[in-house]
């Protein structure tokens, strides 16, 4: 069991103890937000956003991880199960968009497993909205990151989403902005609105007006109305004559670069 209200801080580790056989850990602290990450061999390391706020002294409370078994990397798909994840991929995406969920959730796992990133990203959304499962952060981003991971910008920027505001992680400024990057430079515009703000506010990034506005630039050419321009207007009367120039320039310079699948 690990505990991260103290590894949230500077120069703190994270509390660390076995729990007991019955898989009772004895947590002695000030009312305040914990992230526990519970593992056992073999299976899949699961988080969990506990407050002891809401307890009495000497109040005991129950936490059920429900841990799932690890992964088994799955086998290559063979030419013939690649044309049939991908007729599965279809007709789950027709009934998703037809809001029947469990099927959905049914046709697209198969996918996912065998690593398709956007599949993935979508399974992932499913758990956010509780589409055809149980809404479960945890799950959400285990299946972000396994897309993220490999290139899907989408997921980039809902990883980046889920460090921002520590949903089911531990919140992390710079993870944040790491993940927005990447999806950014996809020409995710939500995520170069996200990072546009960063830079304004120096979190997790080192203050800077010039890259801000250039971020603010590109998710402004977005169809989102809502990415950039306001953003834009806000850094315009910030900017030295010679600093608009620079950031105008690095943003008409600016080419998105995919390298993931995007989701349609």
């Amino acid at each position: 069991m690990d505990d991260n209200a103290y590894g949230a801080r500077p120069n703190r580790s994270p509390q660390q103890a076995w729990t007991d056989e019955q898989g009772h850990y004895d947590l002695r602290t000030w009312y305040e937000e914990h992230t526990l990450a519970a593992s056992a061999p073999g299976h899949e390391t699961k988080l969990h956003t506990f407050t002891t706020g809401n307890l009495q002294q000497e109040d005991s409370a129950q936490v059920d991880f429900q841990l799932q078994p690890a992964e088994v990397s799955e086998p290559a798909a063979s030419g013939a199960e690649l044309q049939a994840l991908d007729e599965s991929v279809k007709r789950g995406s027709e009934a998703w968009s037809s809001g029947d969920y469990g099927k959905a959730l049914g046709l697209l796992l198969p996918a996912a497993l065998k690593g398709h990133p956007v599949v993935q990203h979508r399974i992932g959304v499913m758990y956010v909205l509780g589409q055809g499962v149980g809404e479960d952060s945890a799950e959400a981003t285990r299946w972000f990151r396994k897309a993220a991971e490999q290139g899907q910008g989408e997921s980039q920027y809902s990883l980046g989403l889920r460090y921002q505001l520590g949903q089911s992680v531990v919140q992390d400024n710079k993870e944040a902005a790491r993940w927005f990057k990447l999806a950014a430079d996809q020409g995710i515009g939500a995520a170069a609105a996200a990072l546009a703000r960063q830079y304004i506010a120096g979190e997790g990034v080192s203050e800077d007006l010039v890259e801000a506005y250039k971020w603010a630039a590109v998710a402004a050419k977005q169809p989102d109305p809502n990415n950039g321009d306001s953003t834009l207007s806000e850094l315009e009367g910030r900017l030295s004559p010679d600093q608009l120039a620079e950031a105008q320039r690095r943003a008409k310079e600016f080419v998105p670069k995919r390298t993931g699948l995007a989701d349609p």
